[in-house]
């Protein structure tokens, strides 16, 4: 208990950046957050579980056959049966499970590596572009870094005390539930770190914590028997047969270079690759006298490694653990600096912090460069205008409409925002079916402006446009049929 209690200084240090890291996670998302297909399906199937509907398997992942877990679902469903299904109220309340976890950052960091490198990491962490950004998005890794952090905490504390080792096999779990890359990548950095602290793990409590894994993954195997083993197939045809590897054993390194970029200084790539190599070097030699010492450095490059190995490319939210360790990395290097001048320490850790400030300011308003949704641009503060346009255009009238969305023609977004905004609010929804008036819904397509020029155009064979509005970049129009 005593690597817990903090004093007053710490407290107040601790309560302020949290706070700083909750307003940068929420500044300017009333008007952009991102509300595409995925968080429509996610949250039509919250609304199915909330009404009693039992699930054992959660969303597909992006690759064939194989799901996320069924905690994927039951995580969020408090949130959104408080929020009333409001998807930015829910957001709050995940953006702040992410900074509280900040607490338990500095604990973990603190014990192995003293309170300066946990206090920078935790100032890193805050202000981190990459990190805000992935707090910002609604979606299966959203928490996946909390549970991370509560994992490390869980873990470094388990040497002293072993019972910690059944709430560290509770967090993986968890996490294998939302995010599996990211799992396995712990996995393999935890039995590495479990090895070289055998002397200190109980094997009774070690077992424990092999069966609460088993009882937290059963779901899986649950919804595998029930539905013709499709996971087992979907893990057997894209990793066994090489359905997903030997890509490029050199192509882990794109969006880990993104990653790096955007965690340090975003709007100076070289500058911030000679920092993670510098600092990656002096913290690799800090550490090399310290196995505790060494988990965050596993925990950072567990998945580049594993990737590396299997020649797989990843997508870039697989490096959300590179993410979250990575501010730890920065500021062990920022400590040793501070041992031999803390004028130069202070200087490179305002450096990184003002880099991502930068970044913040400069893409966050207009929620430009995201690197989560940037092919996408539905945005929910312009969704609900769009809607509150068209209802009160409408005056209690029936409403026909047609759908433009990007991917094509994915509208659960629309969907859930007809039953959740549109029904409660004006008593009734649009319905999918050509009339007069007629409104259609379209997104922008920045890949084939073609194909959305010719789904326009099939209106203009025998409709006339009566007006057009632009909503963000999304478009509502009228159309009144030209028999009449």
């Amino acid at each position: 208990m005593d690597a817990i209690k903090v004093n007053k200084r710490e407290l107040i240090f601790l309560i302020f950046i949290v706070a700083v890291a909750f307003l940068l996670r929420t500044a300017w998302l009333e008007h952009n957050l991102f509300f595409g297909w995925e968080q429509g399906r996610d949250f039509l199937k919250l609304q199915e579980v909330a009404s009693g509907d039992l699930v054992f398997i959660g969303p597909k992942t992006d690759l064939e056959g194989v799901f996320h877990g069924a905690l994927s679902y039951y995580l969020p469903l408090p949130f959104f049966v408080v929020f009333a299904g409001n998807p930015f109220m829910v957001s709050l309340a995940y953006i702040f499970v992410n900074c509280a976890a900040i607490v338990f950052l500095y604990l973990g960091v603190r014990e192995i590596l003293g309170k300066r490198v946990a206090s920078l990491a935790c100032v890193l962490y805050a202000v981190s572009y990459s990190l805000i950004i992935y707090s910002r998005w609604i979606s299966n890794p959203n928490l996946v870094p909390a549970l991370v952090i509560l994992f490390f905490y869980s873990l470094v504390k388990s040497r002293d005390n072993n019972r910690m080792l059944v709430l560290a096999a509770i967090f993986w779990s968890v996490i294998f539930h939302l995010q599996v890359v990211a799992a396995v990548a712990l996995f393999v950095a935890s039995v590495v770190f479990l090895f070289a602290e055998k002397g200190r793990v109980n094997r009774k409590w070690l077992f424990m914590s092999l069966v609460f894994v088993v009882l937290i993954l059963l779901p899986y195997v649950l919804f595998d028997f029930k539905n013709q083993h499709i996971l087992l197939e979907g893990i057997r045809r894209n990793f066994l047969t090489g359905g997903a590897l030997g890509v490029d054993r050199f192509s882990f390194w794109d969006e880990m270079r993104n990653e790096v970029v955007d965690g340090i200084f975003p709007s100076a790539k070289n500058f911030a690759l000679v920092v993670f190599w510098g600092a990656l070097v002096i913290a690799l030699l800090v550490t090399l006298k310290n196995k505790t010492s060494r988990l965050p450095l596993l925990f950072a490059l567990s998945a580049p490694i594993i990737f590396f190995v299997a020649g797989l490319r990843p997508l870039r939210h697989f490096y959300v653990t590179l993410a979250v360790f990575l501010p730890v990395i920065v500021a062990v290097s920022a400590g040793w600096l501070w041992e031999r001048g803390r004028v130069l320490s202070v200087l490179f850790v305002g450096l990184v912090v003002v880099g991502n400030l930068i970044a913040v300011w400069q893409r966050l308003p207009e929620s430009k460069a995201n690197f989560i949704h940037h092919s996408q641009r539905t945005y929910l503060g312009d969704m609900l205008n769009l809607l509150d346009y068209m209802y009160e255009d409408a005056d209690g009238g029936k409403i026909a409409y047609n759908y433009y969305t990007f991917p094509y023609w994915l509208p659960q977004a629309w969907l859930y925002l007809f039953d959740w905004y549109g029904e409660e609010k004006y008593g009734y929804q649009p319905v999918e079916e050509r009339g007069s008036p007629m409104y259609t819904i379209s997104e922008p397509n920045e890949r084939e402006v073609v194909h959305k020029e010719n789904w326009h155009k099939e209106f203009e064979k025998d409709m006339d446009l009566v007006w057009g509005r632009d909503f963000g970049q999304l478009t509502l129009e009228k159309w009144m049929d030209t028999s009449e």
